[in-house]
């Protein structure tokens, strides 16, 4: 089928596969020739399947199917219709009838894999229409080649004739942008004034509150510290000084000499630590002669340092011994130690620690778990079991029943009753000289051996067993000729009816 499309405009083409083929885009490519210059171009772009809107609609199958099934009994038929697409299994399938008192529904085509009982059964809104988004550059006529080997889709073609776009169509296009630069216009003429004024406002408050935790996560406030003696050949503005006792570190913002007093006077900034007095500074090369006689604001006042002041009086063993010891314990217990963290008490969950604890739970749950589904089996269950067994007791007892009944015309003790009255009746003649089975058996016997002495030539059993041998031999020979026939005729039949119809149109 031809379409006729305009140059330059974005158009679908589209391939129809009568909803046999559905789910299957990735499968998909599309060449087109322009019969003018025999040039031929492929389309990158993918292809993608047409999808209803639907209303989720599920189901369980109920029962067990081969593939080729085409009638499938589910649960509940409610929201489905002829016509409808389902996922069974992974693949899609189009309904052509639903039978909502038998809660039955027939596929178009067979099951490609098996499905199990209670397998989900779901609505879909697939189509088996595909499409893939293609411009033509330049007016013409053109060739389209859609193929999907997957599916057995072999170059379907169709002609397009692609006509001058025209300047209504160009139009049409500056409106359709014209649209969404009208929306963006909109939003960005919410933006008055005021507006970007508030916005500086919250901009500068959010300034001043990353400020404020900025300064709590790190200390900002300047220690002052006085060295005895001139140190200022040591200490410099910028460098990091460390006390070697408190290992307290700051950087050095000033730093000078106070003859009078005789001290070196040292502001830091970003410090770290508490800098405690008798003890000397080093800026990591060399260290002052002089001991810290003074400090100032020499606190812990930031979330940091009090961080690590903790963290400090945890690993000391001091301040938070206790806390640090029943953490240790509590450790033991978890890990299944053989000694609590003093090393002499015995641990009581010794060998059973979390780890073994949560392994052995797992191991349960998983044995418990498989237990209860053999127990649980629809066929090999305890209850399948025990009904089975009771079944069996009651068919076994009513055939036991059946047999001696001797009301009972046909039983087998009313058949023995019966045989005994006739032999009893006919025990006279059974045993007669002249009439009775033993003379009977004395003329069988001479028959057979007349048989075994050349008699075959009377009658030519041979003959006939052979003449009714080959007869039979013919029938049979026939019949599988039939069979083979009519099988080709039936596997023809079969093709012809999978076999899928595309249409590529525009």
């Amino acid at each position: 089928m031809a379409g006729t499309i305009k140059a330059g405009i974005e158009h679908i083409i589209k391939v129809n596969t009568k909803a046999d083929k559905m789910g299957l885009e990735t499968g998909f490519n599309l060449k087109y020739f322009n019969d003018n210059t025999k040039v031929m171009t492929a389309v990158t772009a993918p292809f993608f399947e047409f999808i209803e809107n639907i209303t989720p609609t599920s189901t369980t199958v109920v029962g067990a199917y081969s593939i080729g099934a085409t009638i499938i009994t589910v649960l509940s038929a409610a929201g489905f219709t002829a016509g409808s697409s389902v996922k069974i299994g992974g693949n899609f399938y189009r309904l052509v009838s639903v039978d909502g008192v038998a809660n039955t529904v027939t596929l178009k085509q067979g099951l490609t894999t098996a499905v199990a009982d209670t397998d989900p059964l779901d609505l879909s809104g697939r189509t088996g229409t595909y499409g893939v988004p293609v411009t033509f550059p330049n007016a013409g006529d053109y060739t389209v080649h859609i193929t999907n080997y997957s599916v057995g889709m072999d170059n379907e073609a169709a002609p397009i004739h692609v006509a001058s776009a025209s300047v209504d169509d160009v139009k049409a296009l500056l409106d359709v942008v014209n649209t969404d630069i009208t929306s963006v216009k909109t939003q960005v003429d919410l933006l008055d004034e005021a507006t970007l004024n508030g916005v500086s406002g919250q901009v500068t408050q959010l300034s001043t509150d990353l400020s404020a935790v900025h300064t709590l996560l790190k200390d900002s406030s300047d220690v002052y510290i006085e060295i005895a003696g001139n140190e200022t050949a040591i200490i410099g503005q910028g460098e990091t000084l460390t006390g070697t006792t408190s290992t307290a570190t700051g950087i050095v913002q000033y730093v000078t000499y106070d003859a009078t007093a005789g001290v070196t006077k040292v502001t830091l900034q970003s410090t770290t630590g508490t800098f405690v007095t008798g003890e000397t500074v080093s800026d990591g090369t060399a260290t002052t002669t002089g001991t810290i006689t003074t400090t100032q604001n020499n606190v812990i006042n930031s979330v940091i340092e009090f961080v690590k002041d903790i963290e400090t009086l945890l690993k000391s063993g001091s301040g938070l011994e206790a806390l640090k010891t029943i953490n240790a314990d509590i450790e033991a217990m978890v890990k299944g130690d053989a000694l609590l963290s003093d090393g002499v008490t015995v641990n009581p969950t010794a060998n059973k620690g979390l780890a073994q604890i949560f392994d052995e739970l797992v191991l349960a749950h998983t044995d418990i778990a498989d237990i209860k589904t053999i127990a649980h089996d629809a066929t090999n269950g305890f209850v399948a079991i025990k009904t089975s067994i009771v079944d069996a007791r009651a068919s076994i007892e009513g055939k036991i029943a059946a047999l001696i009944d001797e009301t009972d015309p046909l039983s087998l003790a009313s058949k023995v009753n019966n045989i005994k009255t006739v032999v009893d009746s006919n025990a006279g003649l059974l045993t007669d000289a002249t009439n009775g089975l033993a003379p009977i058996k004395t003329a069988i016997d001479n028959v057979s051996a007349l048989f075994a002495t050349g008699g075959t030539a009377i009658l030519r059993f041979d003959s006939v067993d052979t003449a009714l041998s080959n007869l039979d031999t013919a029938i049979t020979a026939q019949t599988a000729h039939l069979d083979a026939k009519f099988n080709d005729v039936m596997t023809k039949l079969t093709t012809m009816n999978e076999t899928t119809k595309y249409t590529v149109f525009a």
